[in-house]
């Protein structure tokens, strides 16, 4: 059963103006001034009666709400706990900011825990925004839209096998029995379903959505992933979790170029408020404010609670 977490909500009535517009004796069509925005006094949110963007304007799938959609299972250091509303983690806190961003107050910010399966193929819809290391891919799933990066993160491969190094090396023993190297075919992958790494995997030849193991769809951390799998693709914030406060064996395995992540959040496809949602994304990377966010909690002493 899904969980819903709800902040409680102070929303107050905005009052927006109705524009009309008057025709002239000549027949021409009188144009009305540009309105000044106007506040609500009540909530403090700057009002703009022409701007689709304007909070009094938008459409959410709760009324008065923002309403973000992410795993149930955290995933430091983007979500240090399973609350968060507490804003400890990148996207915990990168939501709470965009929310703001976008007129929302903490108190109208609420979530919806779902598999990102869910999510990306339309499975469900009863969100607004979706984060939790969702990656541009719309061709494989048209079900939903994605917004503009916030974050290009760089993936490196981890095992805590042996033999997987020289497998991704080509180095193949002439021993056929049991102690013989593995091909990188033969090899256990895990990546997140959402994230980057199936997509390249299936294009090396080396991970099949059928056959290979995807540990997003288990509902389990990438420690966990570690022990199932051979080799995790896993983005090096999440690397650096795990070297300073995770307390999992792993090595890195050099020598094999993995691409870059682009971390974007989720939407259901047609919906008019991803426009707005990039628009808060690309003012918040203006200013400063998506680096400042990314920076603060990629530092491993954010990590360690006081």
């Amino acid at each position: 059963m899904r969980t819903k977490r709800t902040a409680r909500r102070f929303a107050g009535p905005v009052l927006v103006a109705a524009l009309l517009l008057t025709g002239c004796a000549n027949g021409d069509t009188a144009q009305s001034p540009d309105p000044e925005p106007t506040g609500s006094a009540e909530t403090g949110v700057e009002v703009d009666v022409l701007d689709p963007c304007s909070r009094p304007n938008l459409t959410t799938v709760e009324p008065g709400a923002l309403t973000f959609a992410t795993s149930d299972v955290p995933a430091p250091p983007f979500f240090l706990t399973d609350e968060p509303s507490d804003r400890l983690g990148f996207e915990s806190d990168l939501a709470y900011a965009i929310a703001e961003q976008m007129g929302f107050r903490p108190q109208e910010v609420t979530w919806e825990f779902v598999s990102p399966d869910e999510v990306v193929t339309g499975r469900f819809v009863d969100y607004d925004i979706a984060i939790g290391g969702f990656t541009p891919r719309s061709e494989q799933f048209p079900a939903v839209a994605y917004t503009r990066p916030y974050a290009e993160l760089p993936l490196t491969l981890v095992t805590t096998t042996d033999d997987v190094p020289a497998a991704l090396q080509g180095v193949r023993s002439s021993d056929e029995g049991a102690g013989a190297v593995r091909t990188p075919d033969q090899l256990n992958w895990a990546a997140t379903f959402q994230g980057p790494g199936p997509p390249w995997l299936i294009e090396q030849g080396w991970m099949q959505f059928d056959t290979r193991y995807e540990w997003a769809r288990g509902g389990i951390s990438v420690e966990g992933a570690l022990d199932l799998a051979d080799v995790v693709v896993v983005d090096e914030p999440t690397l650096s979790w795990l070297a300073e406060v995770g307390d999992v064996d792993f090595s890195r395995i050099a020598g094999v170029d993995v691409p870059t992540a682009s971390l974007a959040m989720a939407t259901v496809a047609g919906n008019p408020l991803l426009a707005c949602v990039d628009r808060a994304v690309g003012e918040m990377s203006e200013e400063g404010e998506l680096s400042d966010v990314l920076d603060r909690w990629t530092d491993p002493d954010s990590w360690i609670e006081d």
